[in-house]
């Protein structure tokens, strides 16, 4: 995977005191895995029965960035 993930995926520029500062928020590799750990537990069994065990949230996360470098992995190929 090339820089794409850590490029940010909302950084935003902002002036204080005549001072500019940029904050790079959250990583494109970031943003995506809290999009897809979003989806997954808003439709997950687990939240529905209302308990969640280390191994659950271990996986659900482990997931959520394996989504993640794939969706990267895609954008990085070249478009038609």
């Amino acid at each position: 995977m090339s820089g794409n993930s850590s490029n940010s995926a909302f950084g935003f520029a902002t002036q204080l005191d005549g001072e500019s500062y940029y904050n790079h928020g959250l990583t494109k590799r970031e943003y995506f895995a809290a999009m897809a750990m979003q989806g997954m537990l808003s439709n997950s069994i687990v939240l529905k029965e209302r308990h969640i065990n280390l191994f659950d949230l271990e996986r659900i996360s482990e997931n959520a960035i394996l989504f993640a470098d794939r969706i990267l992995h895609e954008l990085e190929k070249p478009q038609p």
